[in-house]
């Protein structure tokens, strides 16, 4: 950055001083010309030259005459020298005192101490000034106030918004829990504990049996896994999106390779560290519902970056379900859909009985602007 170089700092005090003497002495020389010119005028131009030497008892360019402009020179100098230091100088030396309370000021309130006023007598413009100042200092002063009451307002918005979340969180693992692998696990029970009395009666209706609790027990597996993976924390722990989601769908492929899984992420992916963490939480999310609900044996995601967009999809082959029944679509796809519009992105979904399900987000982003801004500025 260019570094600027200040000039050296000049008292308002000695410039008016020396503007009022420059302008008493440019006064008296100016008189002086003048009456030398008067003088020539009178002498060459003028038939009462005699008349005018016997009022003033002086001939012009005579001696006498050349004392009197001297004389008059003098006395000139020396009033102006007089009017500058006992006029100029206090009038200077008060404009100087007024302007140094208000760089001072302007320094104390801009340390921190906003309750700092400036008092400065007169009705002039520097006391307008001054006014002005204080004016400002109370607006920012409210200002301030008002922003830091705002803060804690927030901070204390932000703790129970948490707790609420933490809560909601609860009830929904604790339902989930319920409504699949705690009946799962039921239904496991009392098959086995009548599968002794129906492996007497009809061996192969057990071994039927047997399958289906094999089966039940690898939902029931599937399912866990899928609330542990909504469980883990939100955070890409220090890698880019693009890194997270790949890492997060090579892991599910080595732990359900009865899914194939798909991806097609752009390379030039940068976005803020706010709207990563939302579209992390996004996919996570619904990667969690396909594979506890769709039963979806293909996942195919695309994230591309498109006229600085970011153009999500995520789609499966699973049974999909009713867009209208208010148990599928209430929680998980509410919050999904909650987070892309707090980026100010589009959330839609697209889903029938049989037909799959489709999930497609578009969010607006700013590309390279704020790191071409900070490169100018530099």
């Amino acid at each position: 950055m260019k570094q600027v170089t200040l000039p050296r700092l000049v008292s308002i005090q000695w410039t008016i001083l020396g503007n009022q003497l420059k302008a008493t002495i440019a006064t008296v020389i100016t008189i002086t010309a003048s009456l030398f010119l008067l003088s020539f005028i009178i002498t060459h131009a003028s038939p009462w030259q005699k008349e005018i030497e016997a009022i003033l008892h002086i001939s012009f360019y005579s001696t006498s005459y050349y004392i009197l402009l001297g004389m008059i020179m003098v006395i000139g100098f020396i009033a102006s020298i007089l009017n500058s230091f006992f006029i100029a100088f206090p009038l200077g030396r008060k404009l100087k005192k007024n302007l140094l309370s208000i760089i001072e000021g302007a320094e104390i309130f801009s340390r921190g101490k906003l309750d700092y006023r400036i008092d400065i007598e007169g009705v002039d413009e520097i006391a307008r000034v001054g006014i002005q100042f204080n004016d400002m200092a109370d607006r920012v002063e409210k200002q301030v106030t008002s922003l830091q009451r705002l803060i804690d307002e927030n901070a204390r918005l932000m703790n129970q918004t948490k707790h609420a979340t933490a809560i909601e969180e609860r009830r929904k693992i604790a339902r989930d829990l319920h409504d699949a692998v705690s009946q799962q696990l039921f239904a496991i029970s009392m098959t086995l504990a009548a599968l002794p009395r129906l492996m007497e009666k009809d061996t192969e209706k057990a071994k039927t049996q047997f399958k289906q609790v094999s089966l039940m027990v690898t939902n029931a597996q599937q399912e866990l896994r899928a609330l542990i993976m909504h469980l883990r924390p939100v955070t890409l722990e220090g890698q880019s999106l693009r890194e997270g989601i790949i890492h997060l769908l090579e892991e599910l492929q080595q732990k359900h390779p009865q899914i194939t899984w798909e991806w097609n992420i752009d390379q030039e992916l940068h976005v803020t560290q706010g709207v990563e963490d939302h579209l992390f939480r996004v996919v996570q999310e619904a990667v969690s519902n396909m594979m506890r609900h769709s039963k979806a044996t293909n996942f195919r995601l695309k994230m591309l970056l498109v006229q600085e967009r970011i153009l999500l999809s995520m789609e499966d082959n699973g049974i999909g379900f009713d867009d209208n029944d208010k148990k599928k679509t209430s929680y998980g796809i509410h919050t999904m859909k909650e987070r892309v519009e707090d980026v100010g992105g589009r959330f839609d979904l697209i889903t029938y009985p049989e037909k799959g399900t489709r999930i497609e987000i578009r969010i607006p982003i700013q590309v390279g602007k704020e790191e071409k801004g900070n490169g100018e500025e530099n």
